[in-house]
């Protein structure tokens, strides 16, 4: 929670929209370790002919196994390995993890600098200029942004507010 705090006050000073988006099926994007043999029973409903049952070697279904290849939502390792997955991803593009939150990442850059924040299958990106924000969407095409959240000072006699905007990119002053 603080991650998305501290991006969405930085976007702010930067005058820059914060882009919100998801993974879409995050879970099953990474692999399972090698040395893991995870075995599934058929599922109810998965039909398997009968030149199949007879190739394989086997009478019922209910002997046969499915052999899991990559992560699945509900493993127990699922989040850890999508974790690492991404981790190694962004470590590849020229993030670099933060020290005291692991969850926020930036990569500084003559031109600008971006912050990433990851929440689970989530991120939260902004950066020095929207370029920044539009290259990290444009190198991750697996990212689903959806919205960008731009916040704005309104300014009241006697109160003054911020508001945050939730849809498309477009600034309102």
């Amino acid at each position: 929670m603080t991650s998305g705090k501290l991006i969405l006050v930085v976007s702010r000073i930067w005058k820059v929209p914060a882009r919100h988006g998801d993974v879409p099926s995050a879970y099953v994007k990474a692999d399972k370790e090698a040395e893991l043999v995870i075995m599934l029973h058929i599922p109810e409903g998965m039909v398997i002919s009968d030149a199949l049952l007879r190739l394989l070697g086997v009478t019922d279904k209910r002997e046969l196994a499915l052999l899991l290849k990559k992560g699945m939502y509900g493993h127990k390792q699922s989040g850890r390995l999508w974790n690492l997955l991404l981790h190694t991803i962004l470590l590849s593009l020229g993030f670099i993890q933060c020290y005291t939150d692991t969850c926020m990442y930036d990569k500084i850059e003559v031109d600008g600098t971006t912050l990433v924040g990851v929440y689970e299958d989530a991120l939260l990106v902004t950066g020095t200029s929207e370029a920044k924000v539009d290259k990290f969407s444009l190198t991750c095409g697996w990212w689903n942004s959806r919205t960008s959240v731009w916040c704005r000072s309104s300014w009241a006699p006697r109160s003054s507010t911020t508001t945050c905007q939730v849809g498309s990119s477009t600034k309102s002053k």
